[in-house]
């Protein structure tokens, strides 16, 4: 209300028509609606928000009513910019410089909280400078003496003996000397080797410095502005003799080529040569220290250079050794490339794994030998507990190199592939089947037999 003595068109009890009245009043109110919570489009993981008119200076910025996708059991933030009002969402906090709108906690498939994190600004045209301070040492430019609350009081610059100041307008203002004065105070070389300065032949008004003369197989091209470019001649530029295995070789060639291998800048002096994989997508080395145990048990893990090798002892029931990870945020996915032995059992021996860390609940994928190798996949209720097949196993004629399990925040998938690029979909999953995964990673059952497994690629991200 505007004081003890509204003036607003109150809404009578007995009144007729008290939605013109309301609407009347809501729409003289809608300026300071803009960017509100809208009800009516807020929905799940979508966050409806009303527009308006965001003024920024003299220019009006027409903001229309919009919804926002939140993502899924994080804290989402809202905001919108300083210099549009155009309305984003992240989920690392609010940019500097942008408006805080709301602060939103979400779980799975909605909103559990928010809060409203906008605030009322008073026009800044009313305002009055709170502080303002020179800073540095020196002259102030800020003339504090004759500065009030509403206006700032600057010094101008004054062109001096030897100094001329030119106003550029938008530019700024340009300070220059007339180069007619002054004296040099000092002057050395710096680093090793030989020195530009002539400091034999350098006085307190003029540095003398030394010219650049080309010697044997050296070219020297003075590029003006550009500078002064030092080059080798045709001659020096030939390709060096090589000595090997005590016999002097020169190379007739000019450029570098190797079979199997990409070579950047082969015709340079310093080529890069990047064999290619024998396995396809190139491995990215898993480092161990990155993992925790799960039943760790007998089993052992070593980093190795070129990934993870994990060996367990044989048992005599279930007992799965695993190494895992924090799940990423939905959506997902995990990339492996494996190697074990053996895999001649009916029950599943190693492979990638999705684990409930508070239910302690497991599924595996992976291969096992029925009547020749299959792949399937396998629900725990804990490491040492089997509950059963989840589906039907699926012949393979061979171990494929690489696995990949990926979640989208809907439904959950298992995919292999011969090369880590053309991947074949073995199963496809509702998210929450058997269990809804926080904890993704790579395991080993000796059930029957030792296992030894080898982890060369690991990735898990989007």
């Amino acid at each position: 209300m505007s004081n003890s003595t509204t003036l607003l068109d109150t809404i009578a009890t007995n009144q007729a028509a008290k939605e013109v009245i309301a609407n009347a009043m809501f729409d003289a109110a809608s300026p300071a609606m803009i960017w509100g919570r809208r009800a009516s489009t807020t929905s799940s993981l979508t966050w409806g928000y009303y527009g308006g008119t965001y003024m920024v200076g003299t220019t009006a910025n027409a903001i229309a009513n919009g919804t926002v996708t939140l993502t899924a059991s994080t804290t989402n933030y809202v905001y919108a910019s300083a210099t549009t009002g155009a309305v984003s969402v992240n989920t690392t906090g609010f940019p500097a410089g942008s408006i805080p709108l709301y602060q939103i906690v979400t779980g799975s498939t909605g909103v559990s909280s928010y809060t409203d994190c906008r605030s009322y600004q008073p026009s800044v045209i009313a305002g009055t400078v709170r502080s303002a301070t020179s800073e540095g040492s020196g002259i102030p430019v800020l003339d504090t003496a004759n500065s009030t609350a509403q206006t700032l009081a600057f010094k101008s610059l004054i062109g001096g003996s030897g100094v001329s100041v030119t106003d550029g307008g938008s530019n700024g203002i340009t300070i220059s000397t007339s180069g007619t004065s002054g004296t040099v105070t000092g002057g050395s070389n710096e680093g090793s080797g030989i020195g530009v300065l002539d400091t034999a032949s350098t006085t307190s008004s003029n540095l003398a410095f030394k010219t650049l003369v080309a010697g044997s197989g050296i070219t020297i091209t003075d590029n003006g502005s550009a500078g002064i470019a030092i080059g080798a001649n045709a001659a020096a530029a030939v390709a060096p003799a090589i000595q090997q295995n005590g016999t002097t070789a020169v190379s007739a060639a000019t450029q570098l080529n190797f079979q199997g291998a990409q070579v950047t800048n082969p015709g340079g002096s310093q080529a890069q040569i990047a064999l290619f994989s024998g396995f396809g997508t190139p491995d990215q080395p898993p480092n161990l220290s990155n993992f925790t145990w799960v039943n760790q048990g007998s089993a052992t893990a070593l980093q190795e250079p070129w990934g993870i090798s994990l060996s367990t002892p044989k048992a005599g029931g279930e007992n799965c050794a695993c190494l895992v990870v924090a799940a990423p945020s939905t959506p997902y996915q995990v990339v492996a490339r494996m190697r074990a032995f053996p895999a001649s059992s009916s029950y599943i021996k190693c492979g990638l794994v999705w684990r409930n860390s508070s239910s302690g609940l497991l599924q595996v994928a992976g291969l096992l030998y029925q009547s020749g190798f299959q792949y399937g996949i396998g629900n725990f209720n804990s490491p040492t507990a089997w509950n059963g097949f989840q589906g039907s196993q699926y012949a393979m004629t061979f171990w494929p190199d690489w696995h990949r399990i990926r979640d989208d925040g809907t439904n959950r998938y298992y995919d292999v592939s011969p090369d880590g690029v053309t991947w074949v979909n073995m199963y496809s999953l509702s998210r929450a089947t058997f269990l809804t995964p926080d904890q993704v990673g790579f395991f080993a059952d000796p059930n029957g037999q030792a296992v030894g497994l080898s982890v060369f690629s690991w990735y898990a991200g989007a």
